[in-house]
């Protein structure tokens, strides 16, 4: 089982467990393992947390210790840095974001040279080699840190092709004082709508900071004041969707899916007419896809696992509640910018508002919770005996209600979510098995 690595790479607090120390080591594991591979290559990109620099050197200087040149995309986001990795005779890539975490929090998100994120078996080796102490192969030279011979702008171009025409629609867009903050402008600058920009300005500790993806308060209420048509908002490093309607309700990746499913049905684009979601999506994404004959695949939660089933079954939409959203036909990673495109076409194609596209499916009550337990006895949960019996107890008691308890890729905590008719049912009872699971675990 993976030590370092999570759900979405290597994450932590910068300066603690995330050190330049460890940067450096992890870095020459890293290239240790490419080494002799296709590419030539390495880009190394960052979003706008202050911890940044410490981290991005670490590992560039272990990189060219290791005899490979370092290509600096400087502040690019996570599916810019995939695109420009999987076009440009790439050894891997690497992105220093922790996402959608507080600015203390960094990470470290390693890509192949098509731009994909490694599969587990790829991360569990090279840790294992780390945590080994392994002996390093010996380079025949030292590689060069390049900062100025990177063109960013195909990626700008690219988006804009995809784009229809938004004339007449007025747009606000929360760009999470993340990595964003510059191409999304340049995207949609163009697009020919109104444009509003809220949290634009980063100084490498407002990133994520009550705003983007995971604090929509600042968003909605822009929304109402001008009485957008739209509000867009992205995470830390831009691989993530939220969204808030013409009418100030919030719009998840689960509606974003649903909304999705039926503009590319429509235009034939749907392969198989089927699309991949995970186990936390709402049971109200199924019923609704039911209804317009598009099967939903699930997998477990992280957005690599949703890719892995597109790849394995060749499909073109699959996504997370919480905003990931991946258009395997466009992109290789999820994109948040590339999915709001998406969802903005839909509306001006479908010729619908963005609230009618939201109210597509119906939401169940939805309970989620975290229970605090240590990161070694996470994945350990499950086996002790009062919890299962809880479990067991609560899906005999109330047979149409889900309950989905999963270890957190990047936290030392358990989700814990409750899934029925209820919600006042659903609060206690998922206030209940997670004191249930503290007591147990203390």
């Amino acid at each position: 089982m993976k030590k370092l690595f999570g759900t979405d790479g290597v994450r932590g607090v910068a300066g603690e467990f995330l050190t330049s120390e460890f940067s450096y080591k992890l870095g020459k594991y890293i290239a240790d393992y490419f080494i002799g591979g296709e590419g030539k290559k390495v880009f190394i990109a960052s979003d706008t947390r202050e911890s940044k620099d410490m981290i991005k050197l670490s590992l560039a200087a272990a990189i060219t210790s290791m005899g490979l040149d370092v290509y600096d995309l400087n502040v690019t986001s996570t599916p810019e840095a995939s695109y420009i990795i999987s076009k440009n005779d790439s050894l891997f890539g690497i992105v220093v974001s922790a996402s959608h975490n507080p600015y203390e929090y960094n990470g470290i998100k390693v890509f192949n040279k098509d731009g994909y994120k490694l599969a587990d078996e790829v991360e569990e080796a090279i840790e294992t080699n780390m945590l080994n102490d392994k002996e390093l192969k010996k380079p025949e030279r030292f590689g060069n840190f390049i900062t100025d011979e990177i063109d960013k702008t195909e990626y700008v171009s690219y988006l804009r092709t995809l784009m229809k025409d938004y004339s007449g629609l007025k747009i606000v867009c929360d760009m999470s004082n993340g990595a964003n903050y510059v191409t999304a402008k340049e995207v949609l600058n163009a697009s020919g709508a109104e444009m509003i920009y809220i949290h634009d300005e980063p100084n490498g500790r407002n990133i994520n900071k009550n705003c983007g993806s995971t604090h929509l308060e600042s968003l909605t209420e822009t929304v109402k004041n001008n009485k957008a048509d739209i509000g867009i908002a992205f995470d830390g490093d831009a691989d993530r969707l939220l969204v808030v309607d013409n009418e100030g309700k919030i719009m998840d990746g689960d509606h974003i899916l649903a909304a999705l499913a039926t503009y590319l049905k429509k235009h034939d684009k749907l392969k198989k007419n089927k699309l991949v979601a995970t186990i936390m999506s709402n049971i109200g994404l199924k019923k609704y896809l039911d209804t317009i004959g598009v099967e939903l695949d699930v997998t477990s939660v992280g957005d690599r696992y949703v890719l892995a089933e597109l790849i394995k079954d060749e499909l073109s939409l699959g996504g997370e509640q919480s905003g990931h959203i991946i258009l395997k036909d466009y992109q290789n990673t999820g994109d948040g910018l590339l999915s709001a495109i998406f969802l903005i076409n839909s509306m001006v194609e479908l010729k619908k508002t963005a609230a009618e596209l939201n109210g597509l499916m119906k939401t169940y009550p939805q309970v989620l919770l975290n229970a605090k337990v240590t990161n070694e006895i996470k994945n350990k949960v499950l086996e002790i005996e009062s919890v299962k019996n809880a479990i067991d107890d609560l899906t005999k008691n109330n047979p149409d209600m889900r309950v989905v308890i999963r270890p957190s890729g990047t936290e030392p905590l358990l989700r814990v979510m409750l899934e029925g008719e209820d919600e006042d049912e659903l609060k206690r009872l998922a206030k209940d098995l997670v004191d249930l699971i503290e007591r147990e675990t203390k």
